[in-house]
């Protein structure tokens, strides 16, 4: 077994918060592909446990497209919240049309 390097481990950490501080994730032509990507997840539900995984698709979307402030709370700007309503009432009509076949 290796021993550990404290300060080899002390550089990664910094570098993974430099990736998340400056990470694409926070682009908008990310937030824009991820959204037609989340639409096409949408409009492909067949039954209901697709609409069960494109529920949790959705959640996902939001807490990537957020910033964790604690305590399971996240913030995000109107841009992101907007395009989340307009994704989930999407799928609200998705859902009614399944659910009525």
């Amino acid at each position: 077994m290796f021993p550990l390097n404290f300060l080899y481990l002390d550089k990664l950490m910094v570098m993974f918060r430099n990736i998340i501080k400056f990470s694409p994730w926070k682009s908008p032509l990310f937030v824009r592909d991820s959204y037609r990507k989340a639409l096409k997840v949408i409009d492909s539900c067949e039954n209901d446990k697709h609409l069960e995984a494109t529920s949790r698709y959705l959640n996902n979307f939001l807490s990537i497209q957020s910033e964790y402030i604690g305590e399971g709370h996240y913030e995000a700007d109107e841009y992101v919240m907007n395009a989340y309503k307009r994704l989930r009432e999407r799928y609200s009509i998705k859902k009614k049309l399944l659910l009525n076949e």
